[in-house]
């Protein structure tokens, strides 16, 4: 998805001054397909569309709720992320300690000289 595109779903949500929950589940379900690129235009974005509305006292309060939702639903989105990520790093570190280990075990108890060939020798 362009940016401007993403500029344009933030300003559609916008117009009420609140983030409805189809909103917020739209946004949660774009959220999935972004790149950390997009959710930073895309939280960026959405202070700058605020800052333009805070101007007015009447939007003020409406206007920061709505930032205040769009962020902790993007919020979740790279928590989430992170979570998912964390997990699978974790699982290739656990397979790789795995592997690594048992070759070594086998490799080390092969080659060791022996208890008995060192102390014959003394």
């Amino acid at each position: 998805m362009d940016f401007n595109r993403l500029d344009q779903h933030l300003r559609d949500s916008l117009v009420d001054l609140r983030l409805s929950n189809e909103e917020r589940d739209e946004l949660r379900e774009l959220g999935n397909d972004l790149t950390p690129d997009q959710v930073r235009y895309m939280r960026n974005r959405a202070f700058d569309l605020v800052r333009e509305l805070i101007t007015d006292p009447d939007n003020a309060v409406s206007a920061l709720k709505w930032l205040e939702q769009v962020i902790k639903t993007l919020e979740v989105r790279c928590v989430a992320r992170v979570v998912r990520i964390s997990a699978q790093a974790k699982a290739a570190a656990s397979a790789s300690a795995t592997c690594a280990a048992r070759p070594r075990s086998r490799w080390m108890y092969a080659y060791s000289p022996s208890p008995t060939t060192s102390s014959a020798t003394s």
